[in-house]
């Protein structure tokens, strides 16, 4: 499926959508397609996607961490939301806390990372 989005441009357009987003979340625009993977077909499904795509591209240390950090919280937003609504769960409450909480992490320590190391200049710099 993924073979076929790229051959036929539709992969470009969707990253092109996602990028806002990305910004949002605080990840890099390198990280559209690992993340839009993760968020569409969960972990389990799109890990070898995602471990390709890293391997394919040279990705920084920090970038992956971020992204991590921010699928750690925020994955597989198709299926948990699908299952969930047939439960009777209100959509709200199945993706905005999560979207939310995946934010504020990743903000949260790009901030004590540049802090770190504006005030400790021993301390490499990392994103």
């Amino acid at each position: 499926t993924m073979e076929v989005c790229r051959v036929t441009g539709w992969v470009e357009y969707a990253l092109r959508f996602c990028r806002p987003v990305m910004k949002a979340m605080g990840l890099s625009p390198q990280m559209t397609m690992l993340w839009v993977t993760a968020e569409v077909f969960g972990l389990m499904y799109g890990a070898a996607v995602i471990v390709d795509e890293a391997k394919q591209r040279n990705l920084s240390k920090a970038d992956l961490e971020y992204l991590h950090m921010s699928v750690g919280v925020n994955h597989s937003v198709v299926e948990d939301t699908a299952l969930f609504m047939a439960l009777g769960l209100n959509i709200f409450w199945l993706l905005v806390p999560k979207v939310l909480v995946a934010m504020v992490s990743v903000h949260a320590v790009r901030g004590f990372r540049y802090l770190r190391a504006r005030f400790n200049p021993s301390v490499a710099r990392v994103a």
